[in-house]
């Protein structure tokens, strides 16, 4: 069964037979082509860069000049803003093939005083659309590497957004247009609207493939069975997208090849037949088949065998978005799976999604791309990752286990705090807040419980503080009492001594004072009484209150003990965290690894000859001993003989000794099998060093990039450009047996060139407009003498005018005084080897000639004593076939001195 070759992952080649038009494909060359800004920013792996490639070619061949800047490859780490903005430059400067007449290094000098965006916008105005006459598109791909750059680029999309903004004052700008590629939103890239050009610009929906534009990866299926029931089949597990799809057809031929013929037989998948025809049970027969195979060869262990990495960049998206939004990301993700689907809006996080290729919007709601995403990034997947987000993850398991009625598991207190604050802005699982609302309540009720038993305590403490006070009044009246009855009775003492007469009357106020004693006696064993009483319930208050300080140490216990487990929590994560780098470590290391087992290959292939050597020492080593064994053995069979006809009646000791020479004629045996596997071994390294030493020892005589044959070529009809290529196909034949002959050998007359009629006729094609053409075959490998058959390759380039007579192609500076001649000549030799460096830059043909004496020129420098500026020009008009004529001019301000 021929493959089809189906490319899984990476940008498709321009005649990729697996590439799939769609409409982004249109929509994006017609923008381009009317000179509309376009950009296209979607998530990875969704053929970005390949539709980018379709389009540029359709657009050359209608006369575009096109260029792409990879900012990846410009850089991103370590570089400054002017180190950025010339790394631009000097990516158009190339892909517009304008450096022989822009010297980038001389120009950005030259405009020092400019900041890198002002010289970035007067490279455009003043350079390109000068030297450029065609319409320009600008690719900028890979766009959202920006974002790890350590400086602000609003300037750069500014330049972008001035050169439309130019167009109605400057006619030219209406040549130039610009098409950005990356995986990103416009918002993360530039945040000021009014510099913006994403406002300005057209956006390109990158969708998945639809079954009618699938045609070209059907194909591939017909030998497996009905192309086309087999990928409604398989978009329905892919949904379309582009690097599932070409990974999953893959599968299926490949599953097809090992099987053999008879697969589509044994699937219901026949040619020639329908679903409707063949009936249910075939059909679900084939659905199962590659359902299998889906979940074998991607779903099944997908985190090992996602090669190259899909999943994984999901996944990595995900969870290296932080914390806080990966935990927003997953609870819509499972928000997504429980309900199928919700509707679409712009915010971050379903923005988010979308660029890692998980979501899609379609018909205004947010849902899961496809089936085989459904399956991996599921409720589980995603339950486990909360799980070691969660800060209550071991509270809420134990929790969901005990089902959700052990509330010592919920969470209190500052624990409770932290998870409110963890869960701002996620949108969680309907456990999650089933979690934190339960125990939201029951720290609410646990705190109206303490707050009704502290009113209570309170209470207990105002009453027994209103009866203290009772009790003092009484006191103070009971005092007031006392000094009256001690006044009275000093009163009475006093009439007594004074008067006998008021002798009576004392008595009788004596009488009086005692009987007033006496009841207030009374009242105060009454207020002692009830101060006893207000003691007891004072003391039963303070009972209260020491409970309730109980009640709250064993809540700031349960408190700190569900801050430990956060803690213990958080612990595991930070060593989950450490192992999975240490996991990227130790790949790191078996990557330099098998780069060093590489070196060691070739190490060991170079050492072949040295090993050679030794194992012969070796052999020859055991060769002796062998002989030496041998000779040992029949010296020792000889003296038994003799042992044998002397001593007959030693039959035990004869027997012994004859196990003992069996043992050794077994081990004999042994030793002459290992000499065999050895001789072999020598013969076979003998053939490799034989090999080897034929190739070293062998000329080469023709190097990869050596030119075979060259002509320039103008032909005004079709059929005289195949004759002229077969004419020059014929000569590179020639001149390779030439030089593949051995020296004083006639040589000999083979096609050694490996020609087909399609490289004959593509040739043919390429030159047949009537135009001059200069056209090579060159050598496509090393070749040593007496090869059979040599590759080749050929190129063909217009005949147009390279340098003008005049041109400058190098400079430099020399000074007599300071310089010998040795240095002198080496810095005219390498002023000349610039100069051969633009001519083969320039793709001229022929050597450079250098016209005049050159070692008068040497002479003259010598004599002129003060520092020359000396300049390599073009002596005439230089066309692509050359030859490039140099002509040395020595200037002192700006006037030739001399020249050659």
């Amino acid at each position: 069964m021929t493959q089809y070759q189906y490319q899984v992952g990476g940008s498709l080649p321009q005649n990729a037979p697996t590439y799939v038009r769609r409409q982004a494909d249109h929509d994006l060359y017609e923008g381009l082509k009317a000179g509309d800004f376009c950009y296209v920013l979607n998530s990875r792996q969704m053929g970005k860069s390949s539709l980018r490639v379709q389009v540029m070619q359709q657009l050359q061949t209608e006369g575009f000049a096109c260029a792409v800047v990879d900012f990846t490859a410009v850089g991103t780490a370590d570089i400054s803003p002017e180190q950025w903005y010339v790394g631009v430059i000097d990516t158009l400067v190339g892909s517009f093939n304008i450096y022989p007449s822009f010297d980038l290094d001389t120009w950005w000098t030259y405009n020092g005083l400019l900041s890198p965006v002002q010289r970035l916008s007067k490279f455009i105005e003043t350079v390109l659309l000068q030297t450029i006459t065609e319409k320009i598109v600008i690719f900028i791909d890979e766009i959202d590497s920006v974002l790890s750059l350590s400086f602000n680029l609003d300037d750069f999309f500014a330049v972008i957004r001035d050169c439309y903004n130019r167009r109605a004052d400057h006619p030219e700008y209406n040549r130039l247009t610009f098409a950005l590629i990356g995986v990103s939103t416009p918002s993360d890239l530039i945040q000021d609207k009014r510099r913006t050009p994403f406002n300005i610009g057209q956006a390109i929906d990158l969708t998945g493939f639809q079954l009618q534009e699938v045609q070209p990866l059907a194909q591939g299926l017909t030998e497996v069975g009905d192309s086309e029931e087999l990928m409604q089949v398989v978009l329905g597990w892919t949904g379309g997208q582009p690097f599932l799809t070409q990974k999953v057809c893959k599968l299926l031929v490949q599953e097809a090849g090992e099987q053999g013929s008879s697969t589509s037989a044994c699937l219901g998948f026949a040619q020639q037949s329908t679903l409707s025809d063949r009936g249910a049970e075939e059909q679900n027969r084939g659905e199962q088949w590659v359902e299998g195979l889906v979940r074998k060869g991607i779903i099944e262990n997908w985190e090992m065998q996602d090669e190259p990495e899909h999943l994984k960049t999901i996944r990595d998206r995900i969870m290296r978005s932080g914390e806080q939004r990966t935990g927003r990301l997953l609870g819509l993700c499972q928000q997504i799976l429980q309900q199928g689907e919700v509707a679409a809006d712009e915010s971050p996080e379903q923005t988010e999604l979308r660029l890692t290729g998980l979501m899609v919007k379609r018909d205004g709601k947010l849902r899961i791309y496809n089936r085989i995403y459904q399956e991996v990034f599921n409720q589980e997947w995603c339950e486990n990752i909360l799980d070691k987000l969660r800060p209550y993850s071991e509270a809420f398991t134990a929790w969901v286990t005990a089902n959700y009625q052990d509330e010592s598991r919920l969470l209190r207190g500052q624990a409770l705090q932290d998870a409110q604050v963890w869960r701002t802005g996620k949108s969680l699982s309907n456990l999650d807040d089933l979690f934190l609302t339960a125990s939201q309540e029951l720290e609410n009720r646990q705190v109206q419980r303490a707050n009704q038993i502290l009113t209570q305590a309170q209470q207990k403490a105002e009453l027994a503080l209103e009866e203290l006070r009772a009790e003092r009044q009484e006191n103070q009246w009971l005092a007031q009492a006392q000094r009256k009855t001690q006044q009275q009775i000093r009163l009475g003492v006093g009439v007594l001594v004074l008067s006998v007469v008021g002798a009576i009357t004392a008595l009788l106020v004596a009488g009086n004072a005692k009987q007033e004693q006496s009841v207030a006696t009374s009242e105060r064993d009454k207020a002692k009484q009830e101060l006893v009483a207000v003691t007891t319930q004072k003391n039963a208050a303070e009972i209260s209150v020491i409970k309730a300080q109980a009640e709250q140490k064993k809540a700031i216990d349960a408190h700190l003990a569900a801050t430990q487990k956060v803690k213990q929590v958080n612990d595991k994560f930070i060593q989950a965290q450490a192992e999975l780098q240490s996991v990227y470590n130790q790949r790191k290391e078996l990557q330099a690894a098998v780069e060093l087992l590489k070196t060691e290959r070739q190490r060991l292939y170079a050492e072949a000859k040295k090993a050679i050597d030794e194992a012969k020492t070796t052999i020859g080593k055991r060769d002796r001993e062998l002989a030496n064994r041998q000779e040992a053995i029949e010296q020792r069979d000889q003296k038994t003989s003799q042992l044998d006809q002397l001593i007959q009646k030693r039959n035990v000791e004869v027997a012994a000794r004859e196990q003992v020479i069996a043992k050794r004629e077994s081990r004999l045996k042994e030793l002459e099998a290992q000499q065999e596997q050895l001789e072999q071994e020598v013969a076979r390294l003998e053939k490799y060093y034989q090999s080897y030493r034929d190739l070293r020892l062998s000329k080469l005589a023709l190097v990869r990039g050596q030119v075979l044959s060259a002509a320039v070529i103008r032909v005004t009809q079709p059929a005289a450009a195949r004759q002229a290529v077969v004419q020059l196909l014929h000569e590179a034949n020639r001149n390779a047996n030439l030089e593949l002959s051995e020296p004083g050998a006639n040589p000999a007359n083979v096609e050694l060139l490996r020609v087909t009629q399609d490289r004959v006729d593509q040739l043919s094609k390429q030159i047949e407009d009537g135009k001059e053409y200069v056209v090579r075959i060159f050598s496509a490998g090393n070749y040593v003498r007496g090869e059979k058959q040599i590759e080749f390759f050929a190129d063909t380039a217009r005949n147009q005018l390279v340098f003008s007579g005049g041109a400058v192609l190098a400079t430099t500076t020399a000074d007599s005084k300071t310089m010998t001649s040795y240095q002198l000549q080496q810095r005219l030799e390498i002023l000349i080897s610039a100069s051969q460096f633009r001519a083969r830059n320039a793709g001229i043909v022929e050597n450079v000639q250098v016209e005049g004496t050159f070692l008068r020129f040497v002479s003259q420098l010598k004599q002129y004593n003060q520092p020359l500026e000396i300049k390599a020009i073009a002596a005439e008009d230089t066309y692509t076939a050359g030859p490039l004529r140099v002509k040395l001019v020595a200037i002192v301000n700006g006037k030739i001195i001399f020249s050659t």
